[in-house]
């Protein structure tokens, strides 16, 4: 299994970085790049839903994007702290390194990933993960776009922490406000969860579904989106094996872009 889909993720890479080369002839490229900060009330996993450090984080990453024609290309450097332990002494705390590249092909946005987990808290290098993704958007249905992600998490020692196969699924829509409240537009995004018993949790068909609500101001240049999540665990209890648990967190992001070229 984790052989066929290093295989096909491989492969769709490949497919895609050849057709975004044979096909970038005719237009402008672009770079640009983004520096984003926020806090969060705590970490919990975008992909996973699983609860790595109950309290507040500051999250910021520093990304550099490739765009030619239907074709992004994107490096990006993440990271989490934990004010409350200090750095290197908790799971509130990571590094995240990122490569991705995706193209739309018929309306249908194929990203393809792989990261390289950082976990300060398990004996550094020794407990940390690779991480291979692919990602569908497909497009908008009555106003709805639906998602589908898959990522396959390798243990660079399984002795230490396991890995496994995670996913998600779900469907993003842009609630737009009346003009008379400033035609503010509020980002709903309802998602479900799973896994094969990734890190030595339990398998899960589905393991717990989420709602995140956002929304964006802007000032200047600055970027602002206050969010706040709600999470229902659907699978087993964290004692008895599973991977997450009911959950309610909210945060503030700063997002500044950058035109390189």
């Amino acid at each position: 299994m984790k052989r066929i889909l290093a295989s096909l993720l491989g492969a769709v890479l490949t497919i895609l970085f050849s057709m975004s080369v044979a096909g970038a002839e005719n237009d402008d490229s672009k770079l640009s790049a983004d520096l984003n900060i926020g806090w969060f009330s705590k970490y919990v996993g975008g992909t996973t839903g699983g609860n790595f450090f109950d309290h507040s984080v500051l999250q910021q990453s520093l990304k550099v994007t490739a765009e030619k024609e239907s074709t992004k290309l994107s490096l990006q450097i993440w990271n989490s702290y934990s004010p409350k332990g200090g750095t290197n002494s908790d799971f509130g705390d990571e590094f995240n390194y990122i490569a991705r590249i995706s193209k739309v092909f018929n309306d249908i946005e194929v990203d393809v990933g792989y990261a390289f987990y950082n976990c300060y808290d398990l004996s550094n290098t020794k407990g940390d993960l690779h991480a291979l993704s692919i990602r569908f958007d497909l497009p908008k249905i009555h106003g709805i776009a639906p998602y589908a992600l898959l990522e396959w998490d390798i243990p660079v020692d399984e002795e230490i922490l396991d890995g496994g196969v995670v996913y998600k699924f779900g469907g993003m829509y842009d609630l737009v406000l009346p003009n008379s409240i400033g035609s503010q537009i509020i980002n709903i995004n309802l998602a479900l969860t799973g896994h094969d018993g990734a890190y030595g949790t339990s398998p899960e068909l589905i393991s717990c579904g989420k709602l995140s609500l956002s929304t964006t101001f802007h000032v200047w240049k600055v970027g602002i989106t206050p969010e706040v999540n709600f999470q229902k665990r659907l699978g087993y209890k964290v004692r008895d094996g599973g991977m997450t648990s009911d959950e309610i967190w909210y945060g503030v992001n700063f997002d500044v872009p950058f035109n390189l070229f």
